[in-house]
């Protein structure tokens, strides 16, 4: 037996003759089935096990980056029929807590950001455009980047920067113009503009976005030091605070 707790979008459940929906801590027996489905809206699901996978480190971690191929199981995606041993499992009562959990309604149909640290390649309009557009989920999205379909973005001082580094959330605008959300699998480094960046407190709520989704992105100026003003004209007087 192993408890284990599951969290996410709005996804169904169910093991043996009970069902629900929502955050859970439940008991599984030997050849217990726990079905997960999903629900109403929600892309990610996840299961956490009371105890330990007892799968090979790869680089100090039992996770696993199937773009590479690393870690997990033979760093690919789970399959029907694979096994992950557990060790040192743990077993907490009761049986079904099924839990309320308000913070993962994630209302509202704006993505709040920050600008830059390159939105100096965008002229003004370009910005506007970032701003005002109703952006649409891609179907090529994936962990490493969540890819926007909408008006296509114009550089004013090209494409390229030297690389650096990647915050989580950066908004990438590559050469043909449509951006793109760096999410939990992102590279470390990147050399395309980043027009802006999505407030970690709005992170779960994109990544929760299916394919088809659509969000506006509403905008924080960015502060470069001490300029005098920001790109909404209004006299900077200290760091800027997100």
């Amino acid at each position: 037996m192993v408890t284990v707790a599951i969290a996410g979008g709005d996804f169904r459940f169910a093991l043996e003759d009970r069902d629900w929906t929502g955050a859970a801590r439940v008991r599984l027996d030997p050849h217990a089935r726990l079905t997960v489905r999903p629900g109403r809206k929600g892309v990610w699901c996840y299961l956490a096990v009371a105890g330990h996978i007892a799968v090979s480190l790869a680089l100090g971690s039992t996770a696993t980056h199937i773009r590479s191929a690393l870690g997990g199981l033979k760093g690919t995606a789970l399959q029907a029929g694979d096994f992950l041993p557990i060790s040192v499992p743990r077993v907490l009562e009761p049986p079904l807590a099924v839990f309320m959990a308000p913070w993962s309604e994630r209302l509202g149909n704006v993505i709040r950001v920050v600008l830059g640290p390159q939105d100096d390649y965008f002229a003004a309009d370009q910005i506007a455009a970032f701003r005002n557009a109703p952006w649409t989920i891609s179907t090529r999205s994936d962990r490493m980047a969540y890819q926007l379909e909408g008006p296509r973005l114009k550089h004013t001082k090209g494409f390229n920067i030297v690389s650096d580094g990647i915050a989580l959330g950066a908004i990438q605008v590559p050469g043909e113009g449509y951006p793109l959300v760096l999410m939990a699998d992102r590279q470390p480094t990147g050399g395309y503009p980043k027009i802006a960046t999505v407030i970690g407190a709005d992170l779960g709520k994109l990544a929760q976005l299916r394919p088809g989704a659509q969000r506006r992105f509403q905008a924080r100026p960015s502060c470069r030091g001490r300029r005098g003003a920001s790109r909404s004209g209004a006299a900077v007087r200290g760091p800027h605070r997100s």
